[in-house]
């Protein structure tokens, strides 16, 4: 279904992210890291967005980038909770190479 949802809106943030939860859940973990790469470059970036991205990348062993996802999720759900600065560390620097 996210497949066939992703080829009906292909530039549809959500669809892509739809599709990566569907990916993790049969262990495509790296299939997932790209469907929610592409679901950012769309624009579509809600704090359990990064979470997923975070599990993702620590899945496949990638500690650094997964702290830094959940990090990031943790900026965007609680920005007046937080001082990290989001301006500093873009979402880019995340989604490189993916």
């Amino acid at each position: 279904m996210g497949e066939k949802k992703v080829l009906e809106w292909p530039n549809h943030g959500q669809a892509r992210w739809e599709l990566a939860t569907a990916e993790m859940a049969l262990g495509y973990r790296a299939r997932a890291c790209r469907s929610l790469a592409t679901g950012f470059k769309l624009g579509f970036s809600r704090p359990d967005c990064y979470y997923s991205i975070s599990k993702c990348q620590r899945l496949l062993g990638n500690i650094e980038k997964a702290d830094f996802a959940f990090e990031k999720g943790v900026c965007k759900q609680y920005p007046a909770l937080t001082h990290i600065d989001p301006v500093k560390r873009p979402i880019a620097k995340l989604i490189e190479g993916m």
